[in-house]
């Protein structure tokens, strides 16, 4: 079924390919879900700071007080409890979606390795999603382009309808981590880094989470645990990882040869050194200018301008910014500073 050879594959049997948005509405009509609620903090224990955004629009901070408390929010939310920014970063893969009505008439397929694709079907059309990036690291080559072409390549007579990216959490040894917050959090869990696998992970977590909380069963053994650490199965990561950490945080800052605000084009945006200040630049095409502060509000590493989604991105821990400075993606909390 797929439009290119393979050396060898691994089948996995009775496999169900789900419809995320009707599974999601299925659980959520059964739950009392708050929104436009943002969870700040875990105050202590047992308690969540919020902040709620009401409807004449003015923003109000709360207390909410729990037994038990789930962190399920896809990068953690504390900056230092359990060091998860030093353990933790982020991933972009770019989605289409091309109509090409039989082209894929079984099965979902996935690449053995990090730089293939992955192949669904939808009624009349296939879902590819590959290209795999950080969040801020400059590509040689425009990704979604790239893809574009290949993907002509492999269905030349299709309609390409659709192009998203999807962001995933990923831990340095590749396994999530389910189980308590941190060794002293009795009443605080975490589920989190699913590696783009959501579905089969959440439903992992659901299980783990509901023997650990209903039953008192706890999984100090389990290959989930969120406190362990071993460094032979993540010594390359974990220095790719720090790397990327010091480079933004300390080496980038060192650097002051940038281009002036005049030099940058219209519709396009960069870092500016600036009396010994780094600052995020963008020009509209009316050239406007929006300035902010380069540094990221979660743990100050250097933003990057990405250019394809014109957009602020943190390469250290995969937050990202509007070219107006809005925050999209946590783990930051608040807009960038101007």
């Amino acid at each position: 079924a797929l439009p290119f050879s393979v050396l060898g594959a691994v089948k996995f049997p009775n496999q169900a390919q789900f419809h995320p948005i009707k599974f999601l509405k299925a659980i959520a009509d059964k739950l009392e879900i708050y929104e436009e609620t943002m969870v700040e903090k875990c105050k202590e224990d047992h308690i969540l700071q919020v902040l709620v955004s009401e409807e004449d629009k003015t923003e109000t901070n709360y207390e909410v007080e729990a037994d038990i408390i789930i962190l399920a929010n896809h990068y953690p939310i504390e900056r230092f409890e359990g060091l998860y920014s030093a353990r933790m970063y982020q991933e972009r893969e770019n989605v289409l979606v091309v109509k090409a009505p039989k082209a894929l008439p079984y099965g979902m397929y996935i690449g053995a390795n990090n730089t293939g694709y992955s192949f669904r079907s939808y009624k009349d059309y296939v879902i590819i999603a590959g290209q795999n990036h950080r969040p801020g690291v400059k590509l040689k080559q425009n990704s979604i382009t790239q893809m574009e072409e290949t993907v002509k390549n492999y269905y030349k007579d299709c309609e390409i309808c659709y192009r998203m990216a999807n962001q995933d959490c990923i831990t340095l040894d590749k396994v999530p981590y389910i189980g308590h917050l941190t060794k002293g959090s009795e009443t605080v869990y975490i589920a989190t880094g699913f590696n783009k696998w959501g579905m089969s992970h959440a439903m992992v977590s659901a299980l783990l989470l509901t023997e650990m909380i209903c039953k008192g069963e706890e999984k100090e053994d389990s290959i989930f645990h969120p406190n362990r650490f071993e460094l032979s199965a993540c010594k390359e990561e974990l220095k790719q990882h720090m790397a990327t950490i010091m480079n933004q945080l300390v080496l980038k800052r060192l650097d002051f040869h940038s281009e002036s605000i005049d030099e940058i084009k219209p519709g396009q945006g960069a870092v500016i050194t600036w009396r010994g200040r780094k600052l995020a630049v963008y020009k509209e095409k009316n050239k406007t200018v929006h300035c902010f502060l380069a540094r990221c509000p979660h743990l100050g590493c250097l933003l990057e301008w990405n250019q394809e989604e014109e957009s602020w991105d943190c390469p250290c821990h995969g937050s990202r910014f509007t070219k107006e400075g809005q925050l999209i993606n946590g783990p930051a909390k608040v807009d960038m500073k101007q």
